[in-house]
């Protein structure tokens, strides 16, 4: 239950053992004012502005008195001590109940002056500013080793002993990974690509060398090319040869085939010569045949101009052309390609 009783600066006001101060003519709980630590006394508080008229001069004015003060005489006038300053024991400026009031000796160390220690001991590593009176207050803090700023409870400050960065503990943390994450590219891409500038946020741009041209270029998103759903695109590619089709020329390029891109027999057409994705030859015979069958093989894909009966027919000519000249077809679709090089591993066994 919340007590109260009269203030001697007006009789129109009570103040409670809670620290509310409430006009008794209106009823209204009146509220408290930040009131900013100074040379005198370093502690921040609150403060009321009593609005009282003086019988005297028949004037209005206004009596500001620290909600400090204003508790601990109501309620202890015992105890009470003009002009020595009062202290709050768990250094919570919003906690203004009376047992939390106390007359503390200079020697004796206050929770705020603990907070203004700690955060001072920080400034070597980080830029913290904001009100450190409350606990529960959000800080601007600037870490100074990677310069991103972020906000953070006080209260998670103090209990972790210095503040977050969430930006450094990805880093780190991406960092330690990268080689598990390189590993799972090597795989992906059949040893093809690798990542070799440090890796940072998934976010930010890598530097990924291409086996098959023995160059780098630039990702300008980790994640692309080290994420779950990667792309294996290459811009040294040829502009008209699919991912597919380079990855598969890649394949061979390792195993030593002889090998030529876009074969074409004069006499398998349809009006015109069609042409084969490669031609594996022996000297100067092409004995296998490669298709890599993108999803324009089996389904209509706008981009590729042709319908899908149209390249089904296609298809159709080179698998029976093949068949009856002999000549092996290796027929390849998907993006596994461990799974399409283990199909066309014949080729260089």
């Amino acid at each position: 239950m919340e007590n109260w009783k009269h203030i001697p600066e007006s009789p129109n006001y009570l103040i409670s053992d809670n620290g509310n101060l409430k006009n008794i003519k209106s009823g209204r709980l009146i509220k408290a004012q930040l009131r900013k630590p100074n040379k005198k006394d370093k502690n921040p508080g609150l403060i009321y502005a009593i609005h009282d008229k003086d019988t005297i001069h028949n004037k209005k004015h206004i009596i500001r008195r620290a909600v400090s003060t204003l508790v601990f005489r109501a309620f202890k006038p015992e105890e009470y001590i003009e002009g020595k300053p009062l202290y709050r024991l768990d250094g919570d400026i919003h906690n203004n109940n009376i047992s939390n009031f106390a007359y503390i000796d200079q020697n004796r160390i206050t929770a705020y002056d603990k907070r203004k220690q700690l955060i001072d001991s920080m400034t070597n590593e980080w830029i913290i500013g904001g009100d450190i009176s409350d606990s529960r207050n959000i800080m601007s803090v600037t870490h100074k080793k990677c310069g991103k700023p972020f906000k953070e409870i006080l209260s998670s400050i103090i209990s972790n002993g210095k503040p977050f960065c969430r930006y450094c503990y990805t880093l780190s943390k991406n960092r330690s990974r990268l080689p598990e994450l390189n590993k799972r590219l090597a795989y992906k891409s059949v040893g093809r690509y690798q990542v070799v500038s440090p890796l940072n946020r998934m976010d930010d741009p890598v530097e990924v060398l291409d086996d098959k041209y023995g160059k780098t270029f630039l990702v300008d998103k980790a994640r692309k090319i080290l994420g779950n759903n990667i792309s294996l695109a290459s811009p040294f590619d040829y502009s008209c040869q699919s991912s597919g089709e380079s990855m598969i020329e890649y394949m061979l390029i390792k195993h030593n085939v002889s090998y030529i891109w876009q074969f074409y027999f004069n006499d398998c057409r349809n009006i015109l010569p069609l042409p084969f994705d490669f031609a594996i030859m022996n000297g100067n015979v092409p004995v296998a045949m490669i298709e890599y069958q993108g999803e324009q093989h089996y389904k209509n894909v706008k981009v590729f101009g042709n319908s899908l009966e149209e390249q089904k027919k296609a298809d159709t000519i080179k698998a029976e052309y093949c068949k009856h000249k002999g000549l092996p077809l290796f027929t390849v679709r998907g993006d596994d390609y461990n799974e399409v090089m283990s199909e066309l591993s014949s080729i260089w066994d």
